[in-house]
């Protein structure tokens, strides 16, 4: 059996697409590692066919018809014969030595959930007033098994494949599904691998480049993207009985919103000197509640079939 297979699903991206597979492909040249490429629609299927790959011989290329980006990665766990399962996106970059350093983590020790930092790059220029920052994943320098609330993300996740069909794969309610932004298919594998013991192990050197186009430092493509990560969040983590708690957690919120809301001409402008980043690192992460409260509502009265 390969100690590696890397699965990367695509609906179709141009800009960054081959150039990301070609990295990978250089970086596997010289040892047992398959790549399986999923596409997710017949325009991305059609594209993979197309690019004249220089290593083509360890490359597999697949059309899984349903839809998300769960299904996809399903079928990419099932057309895998490696040991573990590297996910990655079909805009991120391995940094250089990736693939080695991954092997000397996977064989020094069997970890069950493996990866690493995701740093952002931009080839299209981004807004001025967008960090970094929104788009990096770091835990520190050393590595350690990750907290209960810790979690590793999307481009950059590396799982034993018999844990994946242990807890029954990635589940479709998760994950982008086409063009629309469903996200927490990552986190919810991680949630439901911990419930059966298994750890969720970060090494700082497994470093995954993330492109991010510059429609997506827009501040109404932001509030979308947090408006649906509440979603996901709400139904990853909130309780069975949610209103009480989710009523407290909003007062909470409302009262803080409140007083951003009045200190927000008085802003600290050394921290904040654009005030698109104080609506976001102070109001925007705040109004999770609201939409908390809303899904709550209809949880509990049931009015999936009314509202």
């Amino acid at each position: 059996m390969k100690l590696l297979s890397i699965v990367v699903c695509t609906i179709g991206k141009t800009e960054t697409l081959q150039d990301s597979l070609e990295e990978i492909l250089l970086q596997i040249r010289n040892s047992d590692v398959e790549l399986v490429l999923v596409a997710n629609n017949q325009k991305s299927f059609d594209l993979l066919k197309s690019f004249n790959f220089r290593d083509d011989n360890k490359l597999s290329i697949h059309f899984e018809e349903k839809i998300g980006l769960s299904f996809a990665r399903n079928r990419g766990v099932k057309e895998a014969s490696g040991e573990y399962v590297l996910f990655t996106d079909d805009d991120a970059f391995l940094s250089e030595g990736f693939i080695d350093e991954l092997f000397k983590t996977l064989k020094s020790n069997k970890h069950d959930i493996v990866g690493g930092p995701i740093k952002p790059f931009f080839l299209t220029g981004k807004a001025k007033w967008f960090k970094e920052d929104y788009e990096t994943l770091y835990f520190g320098e050393q590595g350690r098994n990750l907290k209960e609330n810790e979690f590793l993300y999307g481009p950059n996740i590396i799982i034993k494949k018999e844990i994946i069909n242990h807890i029954g794969g990635f589940d479709p309610s998760f994950g982008l599904r086409g063009e629309k932004i469903y996200l927490g298919e990552e986190i919810d594998i991680q949630i439901r691998a911990r419930k059966k013991g298994y750890k969720v192990f970060y090494n700082p050197d497994l470093l995954v480049k993330h492109y991010i186009e510059k429609r997506k430092t827009s501040l109404s493509y932001v509030v979308l993207r947090r408006f649906q990560s509440a979603q996901s969040n709400f139904f990853l983590f909130s309780k069975d009985n949610c209103i009480v708690d989710t009523c407290f957690y909003l007062l909470r919120q409302g009262v803080i919103i409140v007083f951003r809301l009045l200190t927000f001409f008085f802003r600290d402008r050394n921290k904040w000197p654009h005030w698109q980043q104080y609506f976001i690192e102070e109001f925007l992460r705040r109004t999770e509640a609201f939409v908390w409260l809303f899904l709550c509502i209809k949880k509990s009265f049931r009015l999936d079939k009314i509202l």
